[in-house]
C-alpha cells in the first residue's frame, strides 16, 4: 500500500450509540494529538435524517462528553497542540 495515498474512514451508523461515544471522541482525541494522517476524510453514514448542521452538534456534543479529558481542555480553550482540534466542528 502507498503511504502517500488518501485515508478514508467510514462510519456506518453515524448517528448511532457506538459512533457518538467512542468512534468520533476517539478520532477526535487523535486528531488534537495530531496522530491521524494528512488528508484524513471521515465519512459517516446513517439511516437517521438529520440536516448536517444537526448531525455536526449532536456529534459535537458527544464529543465534549465522552473524548478524553486532555483533548476536551484543549478544545475548550483553544490552546490544543494540533490545528485540528480546534478547527474540528468549523468543518
Amino acid at each position: 500500500m502507498n503511504s502517500d495515498s488518501p485515508t478514508t474512514v467510514l462510519i456506518v451508523g453515524a448517528s448511532g450509540d457506538l459512533a457518538r461515544r467512542k468512534l468520533l471522541p476517539a478520532l477526535f482525541s487523535l486528531a488534537c494529538k495530531g496522530r491521524l494522517p494528512d488528508g484524513l476524510r471521515i465519512v459517516g453514514f446513517s439511516r437517521s435524517q438529520y440536516s448536517d448542521d444537526h448531525y455536526r452538534d449532536l456529534t459535537w456534543k458527544g464529543i465534549q462528553e465522552f473524548s478524553d479529558l486532555t483533548a476536551r481542555r484543549g478544545a475548550a480553550t483553544g490552546k490544543s497542540s494540533h490545528s485540528a482540534c480546534s478547527t474540528w466542528k468549523a468543518t
